[in-house]
């Protein structure tokens, strides 16, 4: 039987320090963008092109993608008996 540790006592793994001279991408700036409406596929591009423009990530966030079933369920909402 091996003696076993306390996974309090251990050195976490997910974390890694900054090295002089490594990878740009892990001293980066990170932006975090949530959209609470729902974010478009253009946004979402215009947030790819960002990123690579401004040097910076950006994360989004939203509550979902537009989809053809969502957007014709908001039309016959506004258009019909329930707007």
């Amino acid at each position: 039987m091996t003696p076993t540790t306390s996974l309090r006592s251990a050195k976490p793994s997910w974390h890694r320090a900054a090295r002089t001279g490594g990878p740009a991408s892990e001293t980066r700036q990170r932006l975090l963008l949530f959209v609470a409406g729902g974010m478009t596929y253009s946004e979402m591009r215009e947030a790819y092109l960002l990123s690579s423009q401004l040097g910076k990530d950006i994360i989004i966030g939203a509550v979902g993608p537009p989809t053809l079933i969502i957007f014709g369920a908001e039309i016959f909402f506004f258009l019909g008996d329930g707007g």
